[in-house]
């Protein structure tokens, strides 16, 4: 999918186990948001679950009806809002909509429940194809529903909503109130109990909250990754593990005191200015001196007027020796111009990430460099 494509279509993908109120609860909550938020109704909702799971949604839902009453109870609540169902809120018993987890194993079956580590493989490999199958297409928003089923279909589907999400997709999670939760109760929807358990005397009115879970979508860093062949869901982990490791990764960090120059990962060295030159000396010496060390700006300058006395090269008058004359007013934001054209420089020469530069330029976050003492090397 193009990141940025104007959405035309919300898809609700949820998992779900042996109690359905899940999907009634959220599509209610949705629906119904706080004054002043979106109100959201999905277009087409995808129920992912076991043969367990879709016997008690076919038996709840369809054979007893409670699904079509549910979207009669859900147009009164919206009132002259509900014009927003026409043609949404698609969901059946087709194949379409309850998309059973098969088993692992060279004869795959319907699964009736996940127990094992290869169930959780299998699992994993399903959700993300069925995710995917919606993540790739232009103008389709996901809204992912991780509050069903067991604890690690949740946790599966957040993590795919992570690798396969794109700006504007949303995490939800979905509270009920006291004693509604119970499911004695068999609470659906307001106004709908359907348990064993009446209520106690004096109980409050339903109340159901939709949480959204703040997620990083990782298809921002890896499109053409997220594009191309998937084997698996633990394929695609380990290829993403090694990119975001190497996003970061900075093997050597090289200062030519004779040549003015600084080289990153033994890539040919760069002439830089004679005041990011001295910064960067004065942050290496203190990086090799004493690890990881807090430094600010306006302190940086100390370590500066002792480089003369420190690192003595072959050319006294070379630029980076006779430019250091420190303006204790002027040097804090001078130090700091300096150092963010380096980072723009580095990125643009090198070819560097942002985590790599962060990782070589001091700056307001972070006023050290964060490499080992060994990995910085200094010629005289």
């Amino acid at each position: 999918m193009k990141l940025g494509a104007p959405q035309t279509r919300t898809v609700l993908v949820a998992v779900t186990g042996m109690s359905p109120a899940v999907l009634t609860e959220t599509v209610w909550a949705l629906a119904n948001p706080p004054t002043g938020a979106e109100r959201v109704v999905p277009d087409h909702i995808v129920a992912i679950t076991t043969t367990a799971g879709r016997d008690r949604l076919h038996s709840l839902f369809f054979k007893d009806r409670h699904w079509a009453t549910f979207q009669q109870k859900l147009a009164a609540k919206l009132g002259r809002n509900k014009n927003l169902l026409a043609g949404r809120l698609r969901f059946g018993p087709a194949q379409d909509h309850i998309r059973i987890i098969p088993t692992a194993g060279p004869d795959a079956q319907d699964a009736d429940d996940i127990r094992t580590p290869a169930d959780h493989a299998a699992a994993a490999d399903f959700i993300l194809r069925t995710v995917r199958e919606f993540s790739e297409e232009d103008g389709t928003r996901i809204i992912f529903s991780v509050a069903g089923g067991r604890k690690t279909m949740g946790a599966l589907l957040f993590s795919v909503a992570t690798l396969l999400g794109r700006p504007g997709d949303r995490v939800t999670h979905v509270l009920v109130n006291e004693p509604y939760e119970n499911p004695r109760h068999g609470f659906l929807y307001p106004g709908c109990l359907l348990g064993p358990d009446p209520l106690p005397e004096n109980t409050p009115a339903p109340r159901i909250e939709l949480a959204d879970v703040p997620f990083v979508p990782l298809r921002r860093l890896f499109a053409r990754d997220l594009g191309g062949r998937i084997s698996g869901y633990m394929d695609l982990v380990r290829r993403l593990d090694d990119k975001v490791a190497g996003l970061a990764e900075v093997a050597s960090l090289a200062l030519d005191i004779n040549a003015q120059t600084l080289a990153v990962n033994d890539r040919p060295p760069l002439k830089i200015g004679p005041r990011a030159f001295y910064l960067m000396l004065a942050y290496a010496h203190l990086a090799r001196t004493a690890p990881l060390p807090l430094v600010p700006f306006k302190k940086i300058g100390d370590t500066v007027r002792q480089l003369p006395r420190l690192y003595r090269p072959a050319d006294p008058t070379i630029a980076w020796m006779t430019e250091p004359q420190v303006d204790e007013k002027k040097f804090p934001a001078d130090a700091h111009k300096s150092l963010s054209d380096l980072r723009t420089t580095l990125a643009k020469k090198y070819s560097l990430t942002t985590p790599q530069v962060d990782r070589i330029v001091p700056h307001r976050g972070r006023t050290s460099i964060a490499l080992s003492p060994e990995s910085i090397v200094i010629t005289t």
